[in-house]
């Protein structure tokens, strides 16, 4: 839908639903659609960018791996790069956003567009800013963070006002941990700075069982003052959680998880 446009989606998935209902398709009867669709003049991304229907769906839905989205800079500029996960060329089109944040809030957003045959796209920077490739997860890539937005990532998360971008960065690390990229360590400064501001439940969610799960029992283990640190964390949001219900009870899943100490309930309380 963000490739080809609203209205072109929403065209061919009308123009499907009336020929196959109380019926079965095949994935290319869709594709059949969405091509009478883009053919027929509906909002597209712009003359300047005609889609090959079939081609996205070779691309995207016959070859295998993860392309990457790589942020990096030369001198006063930068770019992104397409990384394809084998040895050639990504043939996958990519249409988002890239962001840059800094210590006092968004610096710019603007589109980004990566045809097939197209590894980079050159964009604005900032000093001492966080660039984020894939800022509203429009497309399907990793993120890896070139190392400028690394170094300020602990100072310029917690002011990021965007849930959005909240949440890629935070997928992006918990990838580039996996991916051995970034170290538990460097996971924990973030988590410490950013997560006990955070208020979007699905985020505290998400990163809370990964917190409990995966970052203090494997990441962290023998790491005495990194799990003592995490515990603060958890218990710095169980007390922020007491003014807001919807994060009550993720911020008491991350409590008991995370902390080092006894915890005592009463019946009833």
């Amino acid at each position: 839908m963000a490739t080809i446009g609203h209205e072109a989606f929403a065209a061919g998935m009308k123009d499907h639903i009336a020929r196959f209902a109380w019926g079965n398709a095949s994935l290319a009867d869709f594709m059949d659609t969405m091509e009478r669709a883009v053919a027929g003049g509906a909002e597209s991304v712009g003359a300047s960018r005609p889609i090959d229907i079939r081609a996205w769906m070779s691309s995207w839905l016959t070859e295998v791996g993860l392309d990457a989205l790589t942020a990096a800079r030369e001198g006063n500029g930068a770019r992104v790069d397409k990384v394809a996960p084998g040895q050639t060329g990504s043939s996958r089109a990519h249409l988002s956003t890239v962001a840059a944040w800094s210590r006092e809030g968004k610096v710019w957003e603007q589109e980004l567009w990566l045809p097939a045959g197209t590894e980079q796209a050159e964009v604005a920077t900032a000093a001492e800013s966080v660039i984020v490739p894939n800022a509203a997860d429009l497309t399907w890539a990793r993120v890896v963070f070139d190392e400028e937005s690394l170094a300020v990532m602990p100072q310029v998360l917690p002011v990021i006002d965007d849930a959005t971008h909240r949440a890629v960065i935070w997928s992006a690390l918990i990838d580039g941990l996996a991916q051995s990229r970034v170290t538990p360590a460097y996971v924990t400064d973030v988590v410490c700075a950013a997560l006990p501001g955070e208020g979007e439940p699905s985020i505290v969610t998400h990163l809370g069982r990964f917190i409990g799960s995966r970052l203090v029992p494997e990441y962290l283990v023998g790491d005495v003052e990194s799990r003592d640190r995490i515990s603060w964390v958890g218990q710095e949001c169980w007390e922020r959680a007491s003014e807001h219900g919807e994060l009550q009870i993720e911020a008491a899943r991350l409590l008991v998880s995370t902390t080092r100490t006894p915890i005592y309930c009463t019946a009833g309380g």
